[in-house]
């Protein structure tokens, strides 16, 4: 005789759904599905390639955690990783690995020589914050303030004198797009996200002067890189020996703007920002006359899933969450790594389309 093994995590566990609406009921199937074959011991991305556990990637698939069983247990053993994670050298003081622990070690053809991104490092102190916030409060926070502040303290280090992060070595990731083209000299995304991170382990720790720095560095990315309608994503280094604005313009550089700029949105300066989140960006990408590029998955669709659910919005939220995944539910049962039909057709992050619906559907959902 012959028999099948499933490893997955045990539906048993999902707290029940009340999504009423079909055609959204079909897609929380493919996020339950998609997070069943990616949560096991680790949140992973895929069950094929890429069985590993990676940072910013697991702060989507641990909230999703929380939110279908109410508990976080492969967040634990995941954090539990990283919080034990000791360096031999192969990254810079106070730095982490982008996945571990099956983490890439060197890589010769990188800035730096190792590859590492630093942007996954400040996912990383956002979701111990969150985690320990909302999720564990019942832990000792001290637990993790080393590998918070040498997460912090590493990348002080590539400050500039205005206070943003400038040049940072390693592999700089924002999206899979071209906005990852876009990361050098001062990338205004990544100095967002920066200031994020700065407040939420300011916040936890009552730290004062890191809430400052948290408040300043915003502060200055914003008024920086706002054109008057939208936030552009990078200024580079001239001959002069002064970083000058670029003209590029990521769709997913808006939303890190919008949900780590502290913007007042109501202002009548981003009026124009907040009808092109109304309609996706459409109308500026035909009439930009300059470099764009809309959001590829990850992560930048998922931030704006993430925005328009902090915001609201929840007739937009519906409409993008069916045309953006139904699809995919449709076609694999699972969600997709890429909006394109390529790569991994079953990833972990995906699953945070969960929440989104429950938000769409009225749910009250801690975001």
């Amino acid at each position: 005789s012959f028999g099948m093994r499933f490893f997955e995590f045990d539906r048993t566990r999902f707290l029940p759904s009340r999504v009423k609406d079909p055609a959204l009921r079909r897609i929380r199937a493919a996020a339950e599905a998609s997070f069943a074959h990616n949560t096991l011991d680790l949140p992973m991305d895929c069950p094929s390639r890429e069985r590993a556990g990676w940072l910013c990637d697991a702060f989507f698939t641990s909230r999703t955690e929380y939110f279908l069983t109410g508990e976080s247990r492969v967040e634990d053993a995941f954090l539990e990783n990283y919080r034990l994670y000791r360096s031999t050298g192969e990254l810079p003081e106070g730095a982490l690995p982008m996945c571990y622990p099956s983490d890439v070690r060197y890589s010769a053809d990188l800035r730096g020589g190792y590859e590492w991104i630093p942007q996954w490092n400040l996912w990383y102190v956002l979701e111990v914050c969150e985690y320990l916030t909302k999720r564990r409060p019942d832990l000792d926070k001290e637990l993790f303030r080393k590998s918070i502040f040498g997460v912090l303290n590493c990348l002080a280090r590539y400050e500039n004198g205005d206070g943003l992060l400038q040049d940072l070595p390693g592999w700089c990731f924002v999206e899979w797009s071209i906005a990852n083209e876009w990361v050098q000299d001062v990338n205004y995304p990544t100095n967002f996200l920066y200031a994020a991170a700065c407040e939420a382990a300011g916040e936890l720790y009552e730290d004062t002067d890191l809430m400052k720095k948290a408040a300043c560095v915003r502060k200055k990315t914003a008024g920086l890189s706002f054109d008057g309608e939208v936030f552009v994503d990078n200024a580079v280094l001239g001959a002069d020996g002064v970083l000058h604005n670029t003209r590029n313009v990521s769709e997913a550089g808006q939303y890190y703007a919008m949900l780590f700029g502290n913007l007042k949105l109501t202002d009548a300066r981003y009026q124009k920002l907040v009808q092109h989140l109304e309609d996706g960006f459409a109308e500026f990408a035909e009439n930009a006359g300059r470099p764009f590029v809309p959001v590829n998955a990850f992560l930048g669709f998922y931030l704006r899933l993430w925005l328009l659910m902090r915001l609201g919005k929840r007739e937009l939220l519906k409409k993008n969450i069916k045309d953006f995944f139904g699809g995919m539910a449709a076609a694999t049962g699972t969600l997709w790594e890429y909006k394109q039909q390529e790569g991994s057709h079953d990833h972990g992050f995906t699953s945070f389309a969960a929440l989104a619906i429950a938000v769409a559907e009225g749910e009250a959902v801690d975001i």
